[in-house]
């Protein structure tokens, strides 16, 4: 399997960790060590020459917003419609989830509830897990889903044809799938604790005492995101 990532922030590098595309890389290999993966740099226009030799191409987390107006989120979004006319399988984790809703017609935009931060949970909705265990092998007891959060940008209306996989009160959507080739999550399952802990002390806004308290207890609970590393093989290999 070979997978390319559309790297969306050149600048962020935690120790240990590296960029978001070194994590969605790790992630990724982690439970699937044989796969090639490949980390395209998009802000310094890096893409692959012909994304159809990919099993599947994920797009990234990033400081950035979607909404921006930098040149290259204009190259990236005419780089996603390609790819949803050509049905590639396409995965977007975070901002990936953001752009490319943006790119097809919704709408996002800065959440009016805040900054959306640590561990958070949702359930499927009955659709949104038809459609994944179509997709991905989703085990249909699978119905809540459990991941670390750092946004506060967010999905305000999903593109034609798309359908909700579920949502929190902060945030009613959490991801979604198009047709049988787009698959996105705003929570970001490439993170460790460790991570999500250096991006709320370093990168968040403003925060309460109470509220950093309960954020890095919550960090420490379990999450899914092994689960959704062996889902976007799966996804990837779909037929």
């Amino acid at each position: 399997m070979r997978v390319a990532v559309l790297l969306a922030d050149n600048c962020l590098q935690i120790e240990k960790h590296g960029s978001f595309g070194d994590m969605c890389r790790n992630m990724f290999k982690e439970t699937n060590p044989s796969a090639v993966v490949d980390i395209y740099d998009v802000i310094e226009g890096h893409y692959p020459e012909n994304p159809m030799e990919y099993s599947g191409v994920i797009i990234s987390g990033s400081t950035h917003s979607a909404y921006g107006g930098d040149d290259w989120l204009q190259v990236l979004q005419d780089y996603i419609r390609m790819m949803d006319r050509s049905r590639i399988r396409l995965v977007g984790l975070a901002f990936g989830h953001q752009i490319i809703a943006q790119a097809l017609g919704g709408i996002v935009e800065r959440n009016p509830r805040g900054w959306e931060l640590g561990w958070q949970s949702f359930p499927i909705t009955s659709a949104g897990g038809r459609k994944l265990t179509d997709l991905c092998s989703w085990d249909n007891r699978k119905q809540i889903l459990d991941l670390l959060y750092f946004h506060q940008d967010h999905v305000r209306q999903l593109p034609a044809g798309a359908v909700s996989i579920g949502g929190t009160r902060r945030c009613a959507i959490e991801g979604f799938v198009k047709g049988d080739h787009i698959l996105t999550f705003q929570g970001q399952p490439e993170f460790s604790s460790e991570v999500l802990e250096h991006l709320v002390l370093h990168h968040a806004g403003p925060i309460t005492d109470e509220d950093h308290m309960n954020i890095m207890r919550s960090i420490r609970k379990p999450t899914d995101s092994r689960f959704i590393a062996e889902r976007l093989a799966e996804f990837f290999k779909y037929e």
